[in-house]
């Protein structure tokens, strides 16, 4: 909810001010990142002990949470592919992540799973942080 209060329709303008917008895009992955741990985490302890129900519910329950998270959080991934390539070219900049491959700035960007795959070059164009998975949600990918 705090994410969806402090940057729901203000993205596109935040993209005029690189150091916020950088600063936005890293609270978004690393809550992301939480959430996929937590998804990871459920799926596994279910996955231990099908037969247990406590360990099922508690996989239902984390699911379900996660999905209503992720809904509130679309529109971080709808907004931030509204800003123009100059201004996200700017916040990338402004955070030392790397640039210019080919005309194209280019960026590492954390991977939203707890897997081994830790950093992800991507350009501009779809240097956009993916959407939250929803439900049954793990880090293979």
């Amino acid at each position: 909810a705090r994410m969806k209060e402090r940057y729901q329709g203000k993205l596109t303008q935040l993209g005029r001010d690189g150091a916020a917008l950088a600063t936005a895009i890293e609270e978004f992955e690393q809550l992301v990142e939480i959430l996929g741990k937590l998804g990871s985490f459920a799926g596994l302890y279910y996955a231990a002990n099908q037969a247990d129900p406590e360990r099922a519910k508690f996989y239902g329950d984390i699911s379900e949470k996660l999905t209503a998270i992720s809904t509130d959080i679309i529109f971080f991934d709808l907004e931030l592919n509204q800003i123009d390539e100059p201004a996200m070219a700017n916040a990338l900049k402004t955070r030392g992540w790397p640039a210019t491959s080919r005309g194209s700035t280019t960026f590492a960007r954390r991977s939203h799973t707890s897997s081994n795959r830790s950093w992800r070059n991507c350009s501009t164009k779809k240097a956009r942080p993916r959407a939250l998975p929803g439900p049954g949600f793990s880090a293979r990918r």
